[in-house]
């Protein structure tokens, strides 16, 4: 129970903090010239595109190592090629819908998940979860998670109030 109480009072501590942060962003913009503005509109899309590289990166290095061990085990060619690209399609629809978009760019808590903001996609909520927080209310990493049958996910995340 104390634990729990822990946990609120961090998460809207958390949740104060972003909040405060939004409304400085905004006087700050408010305050900014249009030339200004676009220099950090540019600035903000630099950084985006190099998380996204930094990102593909890490997945095409996972699934070399991936494509190791299978090797090592003895699977045929056709299986690893079959696996790639199953692994392929995947990255491919994760990045398309902005799951792991970044090393977790926009998080929320669980509760402002549960609220459902509107900037969200509200078919992967807990794509916004940071990587502790989701292992922390999912039970488990989110490439453990992927691999559950989609009914399954839908139990979990009825559980969590996001479905």
């Amino acid at each position: 129970m104390a634990d729990r109480i822990v946990v609120r009072k961090r998460e809207l501590a958390e949740k104060k903090a972003q909040e405060e942060e939004a409304q400085m962003k905004l006087y700050a913009a408010s305050q900014m010239t249009s030339e200004d503005k676009k220099k950090a509109i540019d600035s903000k899309v630099e950084e985006m595109k190099a998380q996204h590289a930094e990102l593909k990166a890490k997945q095409e290095a996972e699934l070399k190592q991936k494509m190791i061990a299978m090797k090592k085990e003895g699977k045929t060619v056709d299986e690893i090629k079959a696996f790639v690209l199953a692994e392929k399609k995947k990255m491919a629809a994760q990045m398309l819908s902005g799951a792991g978009a970044s090393p977790r760019g926009n998080t929320y808590t669980l509760q402002q998940l549960q609220s459902r903001p509107k900037e969200c996609d509200q078919t992967k909520l807990e794509s916004y979860l940071s990587d502790t927080d989701f292992k922390r209310h999912f039970g488990m990493p989110r490439d453990e998670f992927s691999k559950l049958p989609n009914w399954k996910k839908g139990d979990v995340k009825k559980k969590l109030q996001i479905h």
